[in-house]
């Protein structure tokens, strides 16, 4: 432990080696430093030695309590001394054993070993977790009504949750406890409260089940408190129609829903209609019009599920009343009797905004490319809504039109923006620029003074000689597909550019066209080069190699020997058994609903079914269709998959995500556990 000590003292203070032919090591920070958690929290730390290495001196890491945080078994130190990125990482265990200390030790040959303390912070908390956790029905015919405990967490002993009632006159557990043991702490227990018949016209009337106090040797759970779940006992004396819960619900206009049950206080002499109805049908819905009981089942609740109703409209939350009755039956003591109010609240999910898509990014050219965007409104106005359009450098870029008018019937309709670049006749480069929305004027004042994020823009200059190439990298496979990329110039030559393209190795794949030729006319119109694939018959796996673009040849100086970059290239082999997904770099998606696609086939026929999952990383940002592959023996080829932009209604910008192709499923050896690429997209941002 002293080396240890000393270890954070030179980090802290020293100025030299206090160990002569000994190094110590320097970790920053040497204090503070931040906790682990269970969660899968990191922290992190560097490493260096007190002095330079004359060769590679690898230190040894370990945990002192593995089960609480990891850390990677080694790291090298190089001569030249770099400090080195240690990572902690949180372990999660079902226990509350509360924060755990944990030290982190380092040894080399030659090195005064060193050691650093983290906490390892617990998420485990003792609890009972109770489903439902309120509301429960029962009534003085006997009625039952069950309820789940599961623990939070796992204990080290057997815990009893004691079970009683607030009061038995009107309602009691089924059962006097529950237990727990290390082995079924998380399978969820049912027990039932049960309606005690008091004989009395009382009404509906109100208790709770208690769970707990808990008894066990574990101290976390022997420490926590009882609680209550709350139930109402419907009488069997009077008639009345009953409701639990009759007020709190809460439902969402994103079609968010919330419960309420219904019975009869009494037994009917003959069937009772209930009429279920919305004050604001627009609002909330109800799942039944009407809820029937018979004679025989008067005393089994029925559930009534809400909908919340989306109008698009920034309204606010708004109360609603569902109204119960007046009941219809042959029997006078229920017919015409009203049934009371249940009150819900349907919270508003609408904001006012401006979406343009995509939100940034605009690309225009002095030689006259364009670009354009689309705008909608987030939401639907009460009054007609003005959008003003402005460049920030109308000597860069000019915008049309200069308003949109958005009403409240075609709010949700996108208006397209033109973004044209303007030639300055300057070699000043690349010039960024932006494009402004709002503020919005209306007599709505949610939109009233309203505005965006501008939308960044770059104007590509053309008075500078270069190349415009795109992507920079492609795939084909040895079932001569195709993948293309296309090249202009960045400035307008005085005279023909010519530039050969070849492949370098034929063997693999080959090109067309062979020659490039860019006149003054068509300089700025994009070249398509396409790269098609070849079978070689050699089982020798997926071969890289180049499209070599020679230096331009031209009379033009600007251009004269100017070497574009050559494009990257992949042919995959099919000798080998392998999945093979052809997918650009970076597929874009869009909140509004847009589209990508790429496609997935198998190289070589398999000898059984293989099943190859997708799925979404991100399923807020982005989904796929279908969510799996499935290959045969004789339908191996090329399938495709649809990944579409999901609106999560977040003004978060765009997103990044991953497409997820899973690991595949096959009894053909051969493809059991192929682990296709996935694929990376980004969802533009319409919020």
């Amino acid at each position: 432990m002293r080396r240890a000590l000393c270890a954070l003292v030179v980090v802290a203070a020293c100025g030299e080696n206090e160990h002569r032919g000994r190094a110590d090591f320097i970790l920053a920070p040497t204090s503070a430093l931040q906790h682990t958690t269970e969660a899968g929290g990191t922290t992190s730390f560097y490493v260096s030695l007190s002095a330079r290495p004359d060769h590679d001196v690898e230190v040894a890491l370990h945990s002192s309590d593995p089960r609480e945080a990891t850390v990677a078994p080694s790291i090298v130190i190089t001569p030249d001394n770099r400090p080195q990125l240690v990572t902690v990482t949180g372990v999660d265990d079902p226990y509350v054993d509360g924060d755990r200390s944990i030290q982190i030790y380092l040894t080399a040959p030659g090195v005064e070993d060193a050691s650093l303390g983290v906490i390892d912070e617990d998420d485990d908390r003792a609890a009972a977790i109770v489903t439902p956790d309120q509301g429960l029905l029962t009534s003085e015919s006997g009625t039952r009504a069950t309820f789940t405990v599961r623990l939070a967490a796992k204990p080290y002993d057997d815990v009893t949750l004691a079970l009683g009632s607030t009061n038995p006159a009107e309602g009691v557990p089924d059962r006097a406890s529950l237990v727990f043991t290390p082995n079924n702490w998380d399978l969820p227990q049912t027990a039932a409260a049960i309606g005690v018949d008091d004989a009395i016209a009382d009404g509906a009337q109100p208790y709770a089940i208690t769970i707990g106090p808990a008894a066990s040797a574990d101290r976390a759970y022997a420490a926590i408190q009882s609680l209550e779940l709350t139930a109402l006992n419907a009488d069997d004396d009077v008639q009345a129609i009953v409701a639990m819960p009759a007020s709190g619900l809460v439902t969402t206009e994103a079609g968010g829903t919330a419960t309420f049950s219904v019975l009869l206080g009494s037994q009917p002499t003959a069937d009772v209609t209930v009429p279920i109805a919305s004050s604001l049908p627009t609002e909330i819905s109800s799942s039944v019009a009407a809820l029937v009981f018979t004679p025989d089942t008067w005393n089994l609740a029925q559930e009534v599920t809400l909908t919340g109703l989306d109008d698009r409209i920034v309204d606010g939350d708004r109360d609603v009343t569902i109204d119960l009755g007046p009941a219809s039956s042959a029997d006078p003591r229920y017919a015409g009797l009203p049934g009371g109010h249940v009150h819900a609240t349907n919270a508003d999910d609408d904001t006012p905004g401006l979406v343009a898509t995509p939100a940034h990014g605009l690309v225009t050219g002095e030689r006259g490319l364009d670009d354009h965007f689309t705008v909608v409104l987030h939401s639907q106005p009460i009054a007609a809504v003005t959008v003003p359009i402005a460049s920030t450098d109308p000597g860069e870029g000019s915008v049309y039109p200069a308003t949109l008018v958005f009403s409240t019937a075609d709010w949700d309709q996108p208006q397209t923006v033109s973004v044209h670049g303007i030639d300055d006749a300057l070699p000043d480069g690349d010039i960024a620029y932006a494009v402004t929305l709002g503020p919005a004027s209306s007599t709505d004042p949610v939109y009233a003074g309203l505005d965006a994020d501008p939308i960044d823009a770059t104007n590509l200059d053309n008075d500078t000689a270069g190349f415009v190439i795109t992507p920079t990298a492609v795939t084909v496979s040895e079932f001569a597909d195709t993948d293309t990329f296309t090249i202009a110039l960045a400035k307008r030559p005085t005279t023909t550019v010519r530039i050969d393209v070849t492949s370098s190795d034929v063997g693999e794949g080959f090109v067309a066209p062979a020659q490039l030729v860019f006149t003054p006319a068509s300089w700025a119109n994009p070249h398509t080069v396409t790269v098609t694939g070849v079978d070689d018959l050699l089982a020798d796996g997926n071969q890289a190699f180049q499209i070599v673009l020679a230096p331009a040849v031209s009379a033009d100086p600007a251009y004269a020997d100017i070497d574009p970059p050559d494009v990257a290239a992949t042919n995959v082999d099919n000798e080998l058994a392998q999945v093979y997904v052809k997918a650009r770099p970076l597929l874009a998606t869009g909140e509004s609903g847009l589209q990508a696609t790429y496609r997935m086939r198998l190289t070589v026929a398999p000898t059984a079914a293989v099943v190859c999952p997708v799925t979404s990383a991100d399923p807020s940002e982005g989904i796929a269709n279908p969510a799996g592959v499935t290959f045969g023996p004789a339908s191996f080829g090329f399938q495709t998959v649809a990944i579409t932009g999901i609106d999560d209604a977040l003004p978060d910008g765009d997103q990044l995500y991953t497409i997820l192709d899973g690991a595949c499923t096959s009894t053909d050896p051969a493809y059991a556990g192929a682990d296709p690429p996935d694929v990376r997209a980004v969802n533009r941002e319409n919020d």
